[in-house]
């Protein structure tokens, strides 16, 4: 149903509409005028959405009574304003009718907004935003120690945006080990609280959420991306003076969604979780898992399943594909601005080097044979090794499809649309070549200002792999037999023969390796 314009004064009148069960939220659209939208109890908990023109608003079940909603535009303004009323609350405190009701702009709108809530016969209880910061942030007794370093780069590398509000958050597991790590302490906070924040419902304070720009080639064919099911809620500075981006992953929509519900299922959500953490363990670079709330939504896949996002925490989310999106952007101030930028939050130690970008090159090489090293002594297979899945700063990023052999084969594939086996267990070391010549192309410019001298120096580093790889596997391997000597060729291919079982064995009993 479509309710047409009514003016407020001057002959016109208000519309009140009681709403009913089966009424399509969606449908409910409004004009510049005052509509009071009478909510029963027993809807409460099915109402989703309702359009207005400055935002959507987002209702869930922690009270009960009537809403009124008014939209006007602001006198000599463009600016709007959106007003919501909470009378007759006789289920929960003010505070949760606070976080039950969330409103932010659409992806479209790009005006200013404003926001305000009251308190039904209150004086003293009005809570005003920038409806670019339209979520209510949470008192800062965690410890949370924000810098959001990232969110000041230029606007083509993010896009502005909060996590999208879930109905019924909960708790599924915390990672308490990591928090300290952080230096986080969750001891005065309760799960329903730690639940509205690990959702995004709730953020901290000195949080910035904002969605990244990328790119990559996707099992060989190049694609536009950008964070379409995740936002990074800013980078906290740990105890130990670390840099640690925090990010929500199935927050929701973002620009870069395409077709996507920016949700995520609760199975491959706790999978990330228990395979990252053995990752960390088996002291193997990574990212790490804080946190996994349900959102009590359903996600439609194959079929309806849980929601849940889970909290993820990275030296950064910085990837090859963040560079090829830059790339074809042909600007070079911010191909500078991005590889300073990750200089400075990575590899501080070449930042007076006289040519930046082939040293970045040459790191970035040995961060990635190291990184699949360690992937090949535990038999672990990443599943789909795009280049927009290859972290700048050397760990293990996005778990899909991956998993560890159970007996060895160089062909084992763990992803369902690997169908040539492309990111086959064997095909890992040949990937992570590919990926790296994709992120040399993106420096070459930079490298040096001749293109066929450009091309010779990223060339002679890219073709360096095979070596630097062999010298390192067999390295591991040494140290997995307490071999100290120099290898001679017997040895060489009595280890080589011995590789296939040693991938046999359990990754919890490979740990034991010394790197």
């Amino acid at each position: 149903m479509c309710i047409r314009d009514r003016y407020i004064r001057g002959g016109g009148f208000d519309q009140t509409l009681l709403l009913i069960d089966g009424m399509k939220m969606d449908d409910i659209q409004t004009g510049h005028h005052t509509l009071n939208l009478l909510l029963p109890v027993q809807l409460i908990e099915r109402i989703e959405i309702i359009k207005v023109p400055a935002a959507r608003i987002f209702g869930q079940n922690a009270f009960s009574g009537a809403i009124n909603i008014i939209t006007k535009p602001l006198k000599k303004s463009n600016n709007k304003v959106v007003e919501i009323y909470a009378n007759d609350i006789s289920y929960g405190s003010y505070d949760q009718f606070n976080y039950s009701i969330k409103m932010r702009t659409s992806i479209e709108d790009k005006f200013n907004s404003l926001i305000s809530f009251h308190k039904a016969k209150s004086d003293g209880y009005r809570y005003n935003t920038d409806f670019k910061n339209d979520f209510i942030f949470m008192k800062n007794n965690i410890n949370w120690n924000f810098d959001n370093s990232y969110s000041n780069l230029p606007k083509s590398f993010i896009y502005e945006i909060s996590p999208v509000p879930v109905r019924r958050p909960e708790l599924v597991i915390l990672n308490h080990d990591l928090a300290d790590q952080m230096g986080l302490n969750f001891s005065n906070v309760d799960n329903e609280q730690l639940a509205k924040m690990f959702s995004g419902n709730l953020l901290p304070k000195g949080s910035k959420s904002l969605a990244q720009a990328y790119a990559g080639h996707q099992f060989g064919h190049f694609t536009m991306l950008g964070d379409g099911r995740a936002v990074l809620l800013g980078e906290h500075i740990s105890k130990s003076n670390q840099r640690l981006d925090v990010q929500f992953k199935g927050s929701g929509q973002t620009p870069f969604s395409r077709n996507g519900d920016g949700r995520a299922a609760l199975g491959p959500m706790l999978r990330e979780y228990l395979i990252s953490e053995a990752m960390y363990s088996l002291n193997i670079p990574t990212t790490r898992s804080l946190a996994v709330v349900k959102t009590g939504e359903s996600v439609i896949r194959e079929k309806p399943l849980q929601g849940a996002i889970l909290t993820r925490v990275a030296s950064s989310h910085i990837r090859v594909g963040t560079f090829q999106f830059i790339r074809t952007r042909e600007n070079l101030d911010e191909l500078n601005t991005l590889v300073n930028y990750t200089i400075k939050r990575h590899y501080p130690e070449i930042s007076k080097s006289k040519n930046n970008a082939y040293d970045l090159l040459s790191k970035l090489i040995d961060k990635q044979i190291e990184l699949v090293v360690n992937w090949m002594r535990v038999g672990f297979i990443h599943g789909v090794m795009n280049t927009d899945n290859m972290a700048i700063s050397g760990e293990t990023i996005d778990y899909g499809p991956c998993a560890f052999m159970d007996s060895y084969n160089l062909g084992t594939c763990f992803s369902s649309i690997d169908h040539m086996g492309r990111y086959a267990y064997g095909n890992q070391p040949a990937i992570t070549k590919w990926n790296l010549a994709r992120f040399a192309e993106c420096l070459l410019t930079l490298i040096n200002p001749k293109k066929d001298d450009a091309l010779k120096l990223a060339t002679e580093l890219i073709d360096k792999f095979d070596k630097i790889y062999e010298k390192k596997w067999f390295n591991l391997m040494k140290n997995f037999y307490h071999i100290k000597s120099i290898f001679s060729s017997n040895i060489i291919s009595s280890i080589k023969i011995q590789i296939k079982f040693i991938c046999i064995v359990r990754p919890t009993i490979l740990s034991s390796i010394c790197l």
